[in-house]
This record gives C-alpha cells, sequence and structure tokens, in this order.
C-alpha cells in the first residue's frame, strides 16, 4: 500500500499504515502486551517528509555579490524511508482518518527500530 496521492507529509515525520498483529510483516514477533503495556506500536512507513529543515547559513553568495544566491531549502534528511516496518512509541503517534482509512503521524525521533525489506 502507498500513501494517498494528495497526502503530503512534512518536516521530519513519518506516514504509517499501523499494524495490530503481534508479528511484524519481516518476522519480528511482539511480545503479548507490548501495545498496551510498554506503549510501542509497529506499522509500515508508507511516505516520509523531507527532514529538519537547516536555518539559513547567511554566508551563500552574501560576500560575492556576482554569485547567484541560493534560494533552496536545506534538510537534514530521513534515516527512515517508505516501505519500512518501524516500531515506534505508542504516544508519540497522532491517529488520523482519511478516506475511511486510518493512518498514524509520527515524528522520527520516536522511532525505536527500523526493519528494511
Amino acid at each position: 500500500m502507498s500513501a494517498p496521492h494528495n497526502m503530503i507529509v512534512v518536516g521530519d515525520r513519518l506516514l504509517i499504515e499501523p499494524s495490530d498483529e503481534a508479528r511484524t510483516h519481516s518476522g519480528l514477533y511482539l511480545p503479548a502486551g507490548s501495545q498496551e503495556s510498554d506503549g510501542v506500536r509497529s506499522g509500515k512507513v508508507l511516505a516520509t517528509g523531507p527532514g529538519v529543515a537547516l536555518p539559513h547559513a547567511g554566508a551563500d553568495g552574501e560576500d560575492e555579490p556576482w554569485k547567484e544566491k541560493r534560494q533552496s531549502a536545506r534538510f537534514i534528511p530521513m534515516q527512515v524511508e517508505a516501505g519500512d516496518e518501524a516500531l515506534f512509541f505508542k504516544k508519540a503517534a497522532v491517529e488520523i482518518r482519511y478516506d475511511s482509512k486510518i493512518y498514524l503521524v509520527v515524528p522520527q525521533s520516536a522511532v525505536l527500530i527500523v526493519i528494511r525489506p
């Protein structure tokens, strides 16, 4: 499954399709009760934002007027990619409904482990 075509994830957030299984798609078993007691959930990452925005450095051609000034945003890239299976803190997730489906928006900092196919 992929993210809906008109949903854009911003910043350092992930769009996740939650999984309620005790076993992840990649074969990792979650202990019984881990979702309730420890506050850990799993799911498939559908889309990621661009990352954490870096502030403008201020030295991009300011002292050299003939240089073209840099206007594009710079980001610290994300470690998590679409298609990864992620284990994350349940409390950090925000549940949203879109087209009668449930998705979770999770900051990358809440991810504990990523399983890449």
